[in-house]
């Protein structure tokens, strides 16, 4: 296990660049990738376990991490390395939200019961199991900019309590602000779902009622409620500091774009009926790619969602999705009522089907 994953970031160094939250530019009016690969089903109720897949992270198609609710048997992780995939049996128990990593021998885990879970690639096993804050929060989000420098980012879906940014500086988890009331009425709780920043001190963080918050190195800052305030923003992605799309919805799809000054609502109208987008990936020279229920697929170009032109892949929603290092298309999710079924559709060649 130890030789493998040693090969693994090997390859990792010397190919693929991860998501470090450093790219620079913009999406230059990318839209969707022409003469691209049909989807393929890698997984489903026919191979995957019986549980909703839910965050994806990687840095090509050697090295993807899929992680997921809790099946009975722990929270699933699931790792392909070029060869094959593989579970890792984390030790654990809870549904896990989200992973990242910087592309270096550890991977972060995020979910439960205010829990953060470090997985180290040279060991080949969770090394440490953390509560980082009151267990009543799911902590749905993590990015950093590096393994010193680290966000995780939930909140009490019962609504009793305002969500929470957590912060690891390497050494410790430190609670570093709890999430600002709805301002409409300065009453409503709001909870934080996702984080993603283009450097340390530029660092978004969205959420329910139109959340949208800012880091610039020293606070955390509301920003202007661009959509309808009562829509959840579920995730947020960018290229870099002028390119950062934020999306959503409640029932039709809800998107805001930054560009370095302002944000704006670039929602898809009513009457396209576009289902609500849960997530979003953006890489520079390629495109924004987002993802949502009944296995829809949508591309932005920078003013406008269109759909992607190939056959939707699954009828089950889609929670998560990423473009990897060769420019191919992922989406992971499932049965998102129950976390009970899983889904795993890719858009190229060279990725095998899931055999565990």
């Amino acid at each position: 296990m130890i030789a493998r994953a040693a090969s693994v970031a090997l390859a990792l160094l010397i190919g693929c660049s991860g998501d470090k939250g450093k790219d620079s530019g913009d999406t230059g009016g990318d839209t969707t990738p022409t003469g691209a690969e049909p989807y393929a089903v890698l997984g489903d109720y026919n191979n995957l376990p019986s549980a909703a897949l839910l965050s994806i992270w990687g840095t090509c198609d050697t090295d993807m991490f899929v992680v997921g609710a809790d099946d009975g048997s722990g929270p699933v992780v699931l790792h392909y390395d070029g060869t094959g995939w593989r579970r890792i049996q984390t030790g654990s128990t809870g549904d896990l939200w989200w992973v990242w990593s910087d592309g270096g021998d550890l991977v972060w885990f995020s979910g439960e019961a205010g829990r953060v879970l470090t997985y180290s690639r040279s060991a080949d096993a969770v090394t440490s199991e953390e509560v980082v804050t009151d267990p009543a929060m799911k902590m749905f989000g993590l990015w950093g900019s590096g393994p010193t420098d680290i966000w995780t980012v939930g909140g009490d879906i019962q609504g009793n309590q305002d969500g929470v940014i957590v912060h690891y500086d390497g050494t410790q988890w430190t609670e570093a602000h709890r999430v600002s009331k709805d301002p409409t009425d300065n009453l409503t709780t709001r909870q934080a779902f996702k984080v993603w920043g283009a450097a340390a001190n530029d660092v978004w963080v969205v959420g329910t009622n139109a959340l949208i918050s800012h880091w610039d190195g020293s606070v955390w800052t509301d920003q202007p409620q661009s959509v309808y305030h009562t829509a959840p923003l579920f995730t947020v992605s960018g290229t870099g500091p002028n390119d950062v799309t934020a999306v959503g919805g409640g029932g039709n799809a809800q998107s805001a774009h930054f560009d370095g000054s302002s944000w704006t609502d670039v929602s898809p109208p009513p009457y396209d009926a576009v289902p609500s987008f849960n997530g979003v990936k953006a890489v520079s020279g390629v495109g924004t790619v987002a993802c949502g229920f009944g296995g829809s697929i949508y591309w932005f170009d920078g003013t406008t969602w269109s759909a992607d032109p190939r056959p939707r892949p699954t009828p089950l929603d889609f929670h998560a999705c990423w473009i990897d290092d060769q420019g191919a298309t992922w989406a992971i999710g499932g049965d998102l009522t129950n976390l009970s079924e899983g889904v795993i559709v890719y858009s190229g060649d060279r990725v095998q089907a899931v055999a565990l």
